[in-house]
């Protein structure tokens, strides 16, 4: 393995990209198609009642009745295989009225939520139903939903990824949480599983180890959570904005505050909230938070639980000017290999003021492919501030050996 020689001048800023919301409040209704709001934040109440990400209930819902109650003509959802209503409940174990499944939307997303729970105490049980257990399992981390979501729509032949050729259930319900609650999960992992006579699934292996499953839901946050503005954008080649909306209120019209960069340090003050949204596709939701000279109300979609981030990064003596620098320095990194153009990102290079503020900044690669320049959108206050790289790879895709933080001071 080639060594990575860096040699830095830059700057960098970050931002993030935000949207709000205003209160509805659902009441339990029976024999009635609630609003597609309604049913989110009952969903997400539901979700959080049973300890469970409402990021995965709200895609089960999704997955299974597009959160549907009742058919067109007003008679309940029903499948062929008994399957009943906005979660599809059937065979179920416990006490449940059946009646009461088929008229009413509330009670129905609560027998839901409680099958789920339940499929999550089967991991790691040394029987016939037992499901597998990942990395220790976290309730409060997506990945490790994998094997009940599974479980959830049956432990059998059909949600093999390897012996299907279309998506699994389990998959659909993963790509659904990132295309409507825009959080990235791990690439899912390769499991093992056997079968019996009639096709159900059985585990040789009860627990995985999954080093890359660790993405945390975006909206289980509590009052005093620490959180940072990170969003979902690929930096895919189309425009992607590296900031979110704060706004002085919960109306999505509301004035917007200021554009926060990522990176930007910030505690949730309250929360969750909704608004009258009755797009299917919307299913992140709000908190009112408060950082230094910010406070005001985000999408949950551009939050990010701050344990989330790496903390510990090199600080090499050589890389740190001995100067203070001007207001407008641009900064520019240069490596002894060309880089892999996908890996520069106003996510893998950035700059942190000292007060936990994000500051925005142009990220580019020059035509060697060897130097990125970090070029701050404006001129910089006085203060000390921290340039981080990581999570650099070269065009053979190796990575940056070590994540590297630069100090420096402006006057």
């Amino acid at each position: 393995m080639s060594k990575w020689k860096i040699v830095l001048s830059i700057l960098m800023t970050m931002v993030l990209m935000v949207s709000s919301f205003s209160s509805v409040h659902a009441e339990p209704s029976s024999s009635k198609e609630l609003t597609i709001a309604e049913k989110k934040e009952i969903l997400t109440l539901t979700a959080l009642e049973y300890g469970i990400p409402p990021e995965i209930l709200k895609a089960i819902a999704t997955k299974e009745t597009k959160m549907m109650q009742f058919n067109e003509d007003g008679t309940p959802i029903v499948s062929d295989d008994d399957g009943i209503g906005i979660m599809q409940v059937t065979n179920y174990d416990g006490e449940v009225d059946v009646e009461r499944l088929k008229t009413d939307t509330v009670y129905n997303i609560k027998i839901g939520a409680k099958i789920l729970k339940e499929k999550w105490s089967l991991m790691g049980l040394d029987n016939d139903r037992g499901i597998p257990s990942i990395n220790g399992s976290n309730p409060k981390i997506l990945e490790h939903w994998y094997f009940p979501i599974m479980a959830y729509n049956g432990a059998s032949k059909i949600n093999d990824p390897s012996a299907q050729n279309e998506s699994t259930y389990q998959e659909e319900v993963y790509k659904l949480i990132e295309n409507n609650s825009l959080i990235d999960v791990a690439e899912l992992l390769e499991f093992e599983f056997n079968y019996t006579d009639e096709d159900e699934l059985r585990f040789p292996q009860m627990n995985y180890e999954w080093d890359e499953a660790n993405t945390l839901s975006s909206q289980m946050f509590s009052k005093g959570d620490e959180v940072i503005l990170m969003n979902s954008s690929k930096f895919d080649g189309s425009y992607s904005p590296a900031f979110g909306y704060l706004r002085e209120s919960l109306d999505i019209t509301a004035p917007v505050v200021d554009k926060v960069p990522y990176y930007t340090e910030m505690t949730i003050v309250s929360g969750p909230h909704f608004r009258n949204d009755n797009k299917l596709s919307n299913q992140y939701i709000t908190y009112e938070v408060k950082g230094n000279g910010i406070n005001g109300y985000i999408a949950s979609a551009n939050l990010r639980a701050a344990e989330n981030f790496q903390t510990e990064f090199s600080k090499e003596a050589s890389l740190q000017p001995s100067e203070s620098v001007s207001p407008d320095k641009t900064w520019t990194v240069t490596f002894n290999t060309e880089i892999d153009e996908d890996t520069v990102t106003p996510k893998n290079l950035y700059i942190v003021h000292e007060n936990g503020v994000g500051i925005r900044s142009s990220v580019s690669l020059n035509e060697e492919q060897k130097a990125v320049t970090i070029d701050p959108m404006n001129d910089l206050n006085p203060g000390t501030y921290n340039l981080y790289i990581k999570n650099i790879k070269s065009d053979h895709g190796l990575l940056i050996k070590k994540p590297i933080q630069m100090s420096f001071t402006v006057e």
